[in-house]
């Protein structure tokens, strides 16, 4: 298979992470210097963007599971202003108002006390502080497919539309995704002013075609750029980025 053919098409379904570090890195240009937190960091890969583009930056990352941190931490060792940890995001082991900017990736849909979440994120920050995090849309199309679905077509069609929820717990463990609006109730109910809220793109279906002909992909390129223009487009996308601000406590 063309490997410039399946880089590129990651590349597009990944677009909410270069929407990611490009506000990350937007806010770290504006702050520097600055503390940075990445809630649920895993191997350390959005690190890598960030620890890139300024060594005076602190940066942390904490995540649930202990082989990811240790994966992470052989990855990022050449990285002095790199610190990890074991940690959930609901119980931070870090002071009040520490933070210049925490971001989160793919991490708020599988949390179940997002309430507590939401508030050690804005214990941690300093006021004016920046939370930006992506996260699953609640209505793309392959979550409301995947909902409509009987369970014994789930597999097949898993093969024809990439990302299709199985109803396997273990397999796509979410506890709930969201919406933009239910999203920005949640932050603005804990203390944040919501600003920017970005679409990603439309999740590819029938991989193996896309690959083997560009001009599928083209195509449906068109069809993305023409519904962000919908009202309401977002919701079909896949994923979507959202920054709020901790707003003083009056």
């Amino acid at each position: 298979m063309n490997q410039t053919k399946r880089t590129g098409l990651l590349k597009y379904t990944r677009r909410y992470k270069e929407i990611l570090h490009c506000l990350i890195f937007e806010h770290v240009k504006n702050r520097s210097p600055c503390s940075v937190l990445d809630i649920g960091c895993r191997w350390g890969n959005d690190l890598q963007k960030v620890a890139a583009t300024n060594a005076d930056i602190n940066i942390f990352g904490v995540d649930i599971c202990s082989d990811a941190v240790k994966v992470a931490s052989k990855e990022l060792e050449k990285n002095q202003n790199v610190h990890l940890c074991q940690a959930r995001g609901e119980d931070l082991p870090f002071e009040d108002n520490y933070f210049d900017i925490v971001f989160s990736s793919e991490v708020i849909e599988h949390t179940e006390e997002v309430g507590k979440f939401i508030k050690e994120v804005h214990r941690v920050l300093r006021n004016q502080g920046v939370f930006i995090i992506t996260t699953p849309s609640k209505f793309n199309y392959t979550h409301v497919i995947g909902k409509i679905v009987p369970s014994p077509f789930k597999k097949s069609l898993r093969k024809c539309v990439y990302y299709i929820n199985p109803g396997d717990p273990d397999v796509n463990p979410h506890v709930y995704q969201y919406t933009p609006r239910e999203l920005k109730k949640l932050f603005e109910k804990n203390g944040f002013r919501v600003g920017r809220i970005i679409g990603g793109t439309l999740r590819v279906p029938v991989w193996p075609l896309f690959e083997r002909f560009v001009f599928l992909l083209l195509i449906w390129k068109c069809l993305d750029r023409l519904i962000d223009h919908l009202p309401g487009g977002i919701h079909l996308k896949h994923n979507f980025v959202m920054e709020a601000m901790k707003l003083p406590k009056t």
